[in-house]
């Protein structure tokens, strides 16, 4: 499970922060960290509660029964509620976040009831829990909710997905099962960057399709971060289809990647070998650096994913520079993968120049540290 992330979390509620807000779309899953933390009992003098909003339901307990017998779904209620509630408890609240923004009705009130109910959990055992997929906190409140975002699922979380799915199919007898170690970690590295429903889908796709579940199916997992990609707007997923064999030449290159490959294993990381980290091309046009792109991608079974750095750059101060942080964070989201970055002088021939107010300049230095 997310360890530090527990830990963390953890450690914010004894030390009595009043709001704390968990960025993630993963709401369930969440929600058992959460039931995980309060589990531990070495962690607090006395047991807290945890009770649930949501809109639709109001308050629960960790049961799904109504925590009162008021309805406490409109959020002045729900707010009121945990005003009044005396013992020790974690409130986590389910997209609070819409109620809050510019123009929502009574968001003003809304703001002004958290206001003075700070004062009240600060040093508390209580604390209110936000859990939101996006981060949308009112300037006002700024300075009084801690934010915390909830990693993807660990390599380990992924396997015990994997397990579940294989024994769950495992006595259907239309349903062939054949993983070895190999497959096994290829399948888990393909996973990687998926939400945990989202890689449950996946695998249960692949099931679906071909009445059974092998190494060879990494290619129907890969399809799912297809739509992660293109929901960025700004990296490209690129079709791999020429291996290695289609490209003349170039045996050394070639022959490093092959070697390279075996980096991803579970082997290579107990022996301590770090992850492949890049490599740049040069040539003049047509000498195969795009090829050789593509062809690395599949020949590592790796989604490709192709960074036009002309789609960085917009026309709003800061935009560009955000637009490359979110390229750059689908990216490791959907690692390991491979990033092509094409005609790279060109999207950056501005750097050094004053006609664009040094916008080439900081979107490269940006590109230079996550590089490093």
């Amino acid at each position: 499970m997310a360890t530090a992330f527990v830990k963390d979390l953890g450690t914010y509620i004894r030390a009595g922060y009043p709001i704390v807000t968990i960025v993630s779309s993963e709401e369930d899953r969440a929600l058992e960290l959460v039931d995980e933390l309060l589990r531990q009992r070495e962690m607090w003098k006395r047991p807290r509660k945890l009770f649930v909003w949501s809109v639709s339901r109001g308050f629960v307990d960790a049961e799904g029964r109504p925590a009162t017998k008021e309805d406490t779904r409109r959020p002045e209620q729900a707010l009121a509620f945990v005003a009044g509630f005396a013992e020790g408890a974690l409130f986590l609240f389910k997209d609070f976040h819409p109620y809050l923004r510019d123009g929502a009705p009574n968001a003003a009130l809304l703001i002004r009831l958290l206001r003075d109910l700070v004062p009240e959990l600060k040093g508390s055992p209580r604390t209110l829990l936000w859990v939101q997929p996006v981060l949308q906190i009112p300037m006002e409140l700024q300075k009084d909710v801690t934010v915390v975002d909830l990693p993807l699922p660990t390599e380990d979380e992924y396997r015990q997905v994997l397990d579940r799915m294989v024994e769950q199919v495992r006595s259907t007898p239309t349903v062939t099962v054949d993983l070895d170690d190999d497959a096994i970690d290829a399948i888990v590295k393909a996973c990687q960057g998926l939400t945990r429903s989202e890689a449950e889908n996946a695998l249960a796709k692949a099931i679906v399709a071909r009445q059974g579940l092998s190494g060879s199916d990494v290619k129907s997992i890969l399809e799912e971060k297809e739509q992660i990609i293109r929901k960025s707007g700004i990296l490209e997923y690129t079709a791999a289809v020429q291996d290695f064999g289609g490209i003349g030449g170039l045996g050394s290159l070639k022959s490093w990647l092959r070697q390279r490959n075996e980096g991803f294993s579970r082997k290579a990381r107990d022996f301590g070998l770090p992850y492949p980290r890049g490599v740049m091309l040069v040539g003049v046009p047509g000498c195969g650096k795009s090829l050789c792109a593509k062809a690395v991608a599949a020949e590592w079974q790796k989604p490709l994913l192709k960074f036009d750095l002309g789609r960085v750059f917009a026309g709003l101060v800061g935009e560009s520079e955000e637009r490359m942080r979110k390229a750059l964070g689908v990216a490791e989201g959907v690692a390991p993968c491979v990033l092509w970055i094409d005609e790279l002088e060109k999207g950056l021939a501005g750097i050094g120049g004053s006609g664009d107010s040094g916008v080439a300049t900081r979107v490269f230095g940006t590109l230079l540290t996550w590089m490093e």
